[in-house]
């Protein structure tokens, strides 16, 4: 995942090339870590194959007018149609609100004052989409600490004249959401890709994954453990915990995986390492509850609504309880979710296959199939979850 080909940010209130986005050395969001971040999935209502038909092997900058330097995001209102769309073409951010709420909390708990309400942050992400001739995979917001400056006023971290900036960074990938998608991530992760999930030795002598997502999610245990709500809250959606996940993803994709699960220190089932976890038992649908420390994810709540649909159609119940490793290997079915991925089947647990039952086949499916419909706005009833840019 990388920034939009347009090369443009939103920080601070202007839009601007991201080169122009430098944090000194010495400021707290380097040495200290002070940085919040928060992401938020965009889809189109037009097929996939049609949406990248004018993108492959075609060079757009020159179709774009790009915003000029130091312009404000107000100023930008002609950008969406200068932007290269398909004809019928509408993008959306989805559950826009619910992330920026998130955003803001993590900065209350992590002591860091917003410049920015979130009705600004709601019209300035949806002026990043409408600058993007190729429809981005997701928003980026980030939060950050630079020097004290002597005009500042506001006190973040205990450091008074603190300067807080806030950037929206629009983000691509191989595979985004839209109405002919499915939802789950296929881009291959790195190394060498073929069948079977091995591993091999790369110039370095270290092992590196060979298992793409395409062949489904092949989750391990991690030894690495959640972290604890008394060190890091897994609510604080920091820069700090995505190092942490970066930390229990390397472990597991060493040992030829490409998805890890977390326990908390008692044992008990957390989450995936970037996401949150679910299991199909019988005819129930089972999560790990925030107090055992899976994160409050927006795609999890997204997930637990859809499911309710599915209630007459699978005699579908829905629990939030703990879990032990035995009640992952005597799963049925099992998948992981988040706002960047959407929902991906977990094929095996630590080598286990989850063959899944005739009670609870089509389940995964049939959630996948609606979040798709929910994100291209064919479901009437979730339409507000949808902020039209």
């Amino acid at each position: 995942m990388g920034i939009d080909s347009s090369g443009y940010i939103w920080l601070d209130g202007q839009i601007v090339p991201h080169v122009q986005a430098l944090i000194p050395l010495d400021s707290p969001a380097v040495l200290s870590g002070a940085v919040i971040v928060e992401s938020i999935a965009c889809s189109t209502n037009i097929p996939h194959e049609t949406a990248l038909s004018t993108v492959v092997g075609v060079d757009t900058s020159s179709t774009v007018e790009q915003p000029a330097r130091g312009n404000s995001v107000t100023q930008q209102s002609g950008a969406r149609e200068s932007a290269t769309q398909q004809p019928g073409e509408r993008r959306f951010l989805f559950r826009v609100r619910d992330h920026f709420e998130r955003f803001e909390r993590s900065c209350r708990i992590a002591g860091i004052a917003l410049p920015f309400d979130i009705d600004r942050l709601c019209v300035a992400a949806a002026e990043v989409v409408r600058m993007c001739s190729d429809m981005p995979a997701c928003v980026q917001a980030v939060a950050y600490c630079g020097i004290p400056e002597t005009h500042a006023t506001k006190e973040s971290l205990g450091v008074p004249n603190s300067t807080v900036h806030v950037a929206l960074l629009p983000m691509k990938q191989s595979v985004r959401y839209s109405a002919s998608d499915g939802v789950v991530d296929n881009t291959a992760i790195a190394g060498q890709t073929h069948s079977g999930g091995n591993k091999t030795s790369s110039s370095d002598d270290t092992f590196v994954l060979n298992v793409p997502e395409s062949s489904g999610v092949h989750a391990e245990i991690s030894s690495w453990r959640q972290l604890s709500p008394n060190a890091l809250p897994v609510a604080l959606q920091s820069i700090a915990a995505r190092f942490h996940a970066e930390l229990v993803l390397d472990q597991v994709r060493r040992s030829g995986f490409n998805e890890a699960i977390l326990l908390d220190e008692a044992g008990r089932v957390s989450s995936v390492a970037r996401g949150n976890l679910f299991i199909v038992r019988d005819h129930y649908l089972s999560t790990p509850p925030a107090s055992d420390g899976a994160p409050e994810g927006i795609t999890r709540d997204t997930v637990l609504c859809l499911a309710e649909d599915l209630h007459h159609e699978f005699d579908l119940h829905i629990l939030e309880e703990s879990m032990t490793r035995a009640d992952l290997y005597a799963a049925d079915q099992a998948f992981a979710c988040s706002t960047t991925r959407g929902i991906r089947p977990i094929v095996s647990i630590d080598h286990r296959s989850l063959r899944g039952g005739p009670s609870t086949r089509g389940i995964v499916e049939a959630l996948q199939e609606r979040y798709r419909a929910c994100l291209a706005g064919e479901i009437e009833e979730y339409r507000d979850w949808l902020y039209e840019v």
